[in-house]
């Protein structure tokens, strides 16, 4: 189907997931935008993602669904009336579930894009064939931007961060002595644990760091405080504990760095996002679909074992990352700092 563009004057994005999702897939939105400068565009995602898209000059309403919210069916119904009500003109699905595609359907929008699926075509008239090869997850989505009407483009993520929260990291930095350009960033966490580095690791190379008299922030989310403390702790001096940050006050931190250094997560892909010299440790998951190969300022450390990439998110012996030594992070680590 091929889209009368003065038909579109509201537009619904449906990006349902966790934050790195919808980070990727900002480089879509984005073009969605351009090429719909005059229409109003509202993104609906997961309770927790409006915080990543608030203030953002591409997004004009957000939507949110709490998954917590009640019982299932009762809870389904309320989202789908919510936005039968908005009469959007044009749908995109930048998901792909049943949720999404019947929401799609259900919308009443006279233009409803997809990813192809199999049995979730029906819901969409206009139907996006993926790449047959793994590719850099945000052209995955462009793609269906394209499909859209927008003009198919790079899929390099960026957001805004604003000033409030520059500020935020600047007074820590202060606090603490460190200087802008002068510290490595270390996160040692990730939702799965093949995604994570040995905490014993980022010990030894915060205690090398150290001793090289460079230093480094521990970052942590929700429920990891005491875990990055102890990493702190056990590396001894010169290391310190990040403070609770929101999204944007941590993309400063990360943008104020001379590295980071992290497992394929979030902070990752923020990092990118922002500009900032990274380190990504990869073990069972598939490099390809998660590193921009136009980005110049990204290291990429992985083992070479014939079981690799298993996309496993717990594995009995961790042999992927546990073979990625801490000698080779401190070298990719130490490029950036004496550069």
């Amino acid at each position: 189907m091929i889209i009368k563009k003065e038909e579109v004057g509201k537009i619904l994005i449906i990006k349902f997931r966790a934050l790195g999702d919808i980070l990727l897939s900002v480089p879509a939105m984005r073009a969605v935008k351009d090429a719909y400068p005059s229409a109003k565009i509202g993104v609906l995602v997961n309770k927790g993602g409006e915080e990543l898209l608030d203030g953002q000059s591409f997004v004009d309403e957000l939507l949110v669904f709490d998954k917590k919210s009640g019982p299932v069916i009762a809870r389904d119904l309320d989202l789908i009336q919510e936005v039968m009500d908005k009469k959007y003109d044009l749908v995109i699905d930048m998901y792909g579930n049943m949720r999404s595609a019947l929401l799609a359907y259900f919308s009443g929008a006279k233009y409803r894009a997809g990813l192809s699926s199999g049995s979730r075509n029906m819901f969409y008239n206009i139907v996006v064939q993926g790449s047959p090869d793994i590719i850099y997850n945000p052209n995955v989505w462009l793609r269906v931007a394209c499909a859209s009407g927008a003009a198919l483009s790079g899929g390099s993520p960026s957001i805004e961060l604003g000033a409030e929260a520059e500020h935020y990291i600047e007074a820590f930095l202060k606090a603490e002595g460190l200087e802008t350009g002068k510290y490595a960033v270390l996160n040692p966490f990730a939702s799965a644990r093949t995604r994570e580095w040995p905490g014993e690791k980022y010990i030894e190379l915060a205690t090398r760091l150290a001793n090289a008299e460079k230093p480094s922030v521990i970052v942590w989310g929700p429920g990891q405080k005491e875990a990055a403390n102890a990493i702190k702790i056990a590396a001894g001096s010169n290391v310190f504990l990040a403070p609770q940050t929101g999204i944007k006050q941590l993309g400063w931190l990360l943008k104020k760095s001379a590295a980071v250094v992290t497992g394929t997560t979030f902070v990752q892909h923020l990092a990118v996002a922002v500009g900032a010299n990274v380190v990504s440790i990869f073990g069972a998951t598939d490099s390809r679909a998660w590193v921009d190969p136009a980005y110049r300022k990204q290291t990429v450390l992985q083992a070479k074992l014939e079981c690799m990439p298993c996309e496993k998110i717990d594995c009995s012996d961790f042999k992927c990352m546990n073979e990625i030594s801490v000698l080779n992070v401190l070298e990719a680590v130490k490029h950036y700092m004496n550069g």
